[in-house]
């Protein structure tokens, strides 16, 4: 005969309530698998694009935007602070271009992914962009469902 302890009544009844309240496969296995949340700093000037990313990657499953920038020096010091995965970075900013940015970030402990936003898809800012250590590059004209694609596809990679 098994006596039940007062841990085993709380861990019961923690069970009998979570049952009553999965509706569908689909909670289960919300609950039973675990996932990946890529931790995003966005940086820009530009304060609609800063909320529109921000918009669209934080209904993306498994990307939490925790923070945004507006100059070179906010970026840097909110990447220390908060050790982000992964930078989406305008290359225009305040006090640094994008590019010395980059360079700054790939230094850091932990260095995250970087992906510059750039104006136009011109092949010297590539140049600049891949020299400065840069992961991926988006243009701001992308229209948003091929946006969040290649930020999809950037995410694959650094899971490997």
């Amino acid at each position: 005969m098994h006596l039940q302890t007062t841990g085993d009544i709380a861990l019961h009844s923690y069970y009998a309530e979570y049952v009553t309240n999965v509706t569908s496969v689909k909670d289960i296995a919300e609950v039973t698998q675990p996932t990946t949340e890529y931790r995003i700093l966005i940086a820009s000037k530009d304060p609609t694009l800063r909320e529109a990313l921000g918009w669209l990657l934080n209904e993306e499953p498994g990307i939490q935007v925790i923070d945004e920038a507006i100059t070179a020096i906010d970026v840097l010091t909110l990447a220390k602070a908060l050790e982000p995965d992964g930078v989406i970075l305008d290359v225009e900013l305040p006090e640094a271009d994008g590019y010395t940015v980059t360079r700054v970030l790939k230094r850091l402990p932990a260095p995250p992914f970087v992906i510059l936003l750039l104006v136009h898809g011109d092949p010297t800012a590539r140049k600049r962009g891949q020299a400065a250590g840069a992961d991926g590059f988006i243009e701001k004209g992308t229209d948003w469902p091929d946006l969040l694609q290649q930020i999809r596809q950037m995410l694959r990679i650094e899971r490997k």
